[in-house]
């Protein structure tokens, strides 16, 4: 029998996708933020950043974003092997922190695959103009939108 396929899921709550790719026969590993007693059972191996940093998510919710790459890294410097990453909520408009992300795995020649969107399909996903522009090109009847200028 060939070796299980194995997904380092990187999210602020990674509990729900570690229990469905474990219960989908992967082997997986998890950087969380919170670590939630029952996604223990669903992982491999898992980093929690507020264990790690032994603080709340009141004293790092300007930062967490930049501790979720932190470990990501190092859990991908500890498992080179990973097949795949799956980026979940928690780095969502955090584009420069993914990018660090995918350059990890492209400089040191890892076999990791993301199986997220690119950071330029997020980008335009995210952005209302470029939505409705797709719409209206594609002849949707939809409401005329307005900048907001605020002082």
């Amino acid at each position: 029998m060939a070796d299980k396929e194995s997904i380092l899921i990187v999210g602020f709550n990674s509990r729900p996708l570690a229990h469905s790719l474990k219960s989908a026969g992967y082997e997986v590993f998890a950087v969380d933020f919170f670590g939630d007693l029952d996604l223990y059972p669903n992982v491999k191996d898992c980093l929690i950043v507020s264990k790690k940093l032994n603080a709340n998510y009141i004293l790092m919710k300007e930062a967490y974003s930049e501790y979720l790459v932190e470990l990501t890294l190092e859990m991908l410097e500890k498992y080179s092997n990973i097949d795949y990453l799956l980026i979940a909520s928690g780095l969502d408009d955090a584009y420069p922190e993914r990018n660090s992300i995918l350059n990890l795995i492209k400089e040191n020649q890892l076999k990791t695959v993301s199986v997220n969107n690119d950071v330029e399909i997020l980008k335009n996903a995210r952005n209302l103009k470029v939505i409705y522009n797709f719409l209206q090109s594609k002849g949707y009847k939809i409401p005329k939108i307005y900048p907001l200028n605020t002082q």
